[in-house]
């Protein structure tokens, strides 16, 4: 069964990252290393969406 979790209002396009990143984070090379945090472009329009989770 699927919960309501709130809204999310968004201007266009988005990134899907690690929840444990901060947004300024993502540019970062982890420490000790040349990897980035992992990151996923998301084409999603602007408007208002509704967030659920199982």
């Amino acid at each position: 069964m699927w919960e309501d979790c709130g809204v999310w209002e968004t201007d266009g396009p988005a990134v899907l990252m690690d929840s444990a990143e901060a947004g300024a984070g993502l540019a970062m090379p982890y420490p000790g290393s040349s990897r980035r945090p992992e990151q996923a472009p998301v084409a999603v329009a602007a408007g208002r969406w509704r967030i659920r989770a199982p």
